[in-house]
């Protein structure tokens, strides 16, 4: 019981971090775009962060 809920917080961190991440890499795009960055610049580097988000994700797993 206790080894599950243990689990089950872990989890919650995981999701509250990719969540938050996720976030801040949305309002660094729209500063990006706001500062004259072209729009395929910053899905560039979105699409870069989505990665380096699924490489943590399998390395906590």
């Amino acid at each position: 019981m206790e080894a599950q809920t243990k689990r089950d917080l872990i989890m919650v961190g995981i999701g509250f971090g990719i969540g938050f991440f996720v976030l801040t890499t949305i309002g660094r795009r729209a500063v990006l775009t706001g500062m004259g960055a072209t729009k395929v610049e910053a899905e560039r580097l979105l699409s870069k962060a989505e990665k380096k988000i699924k490489e943590r994700a399998k390395r906590k797993v």
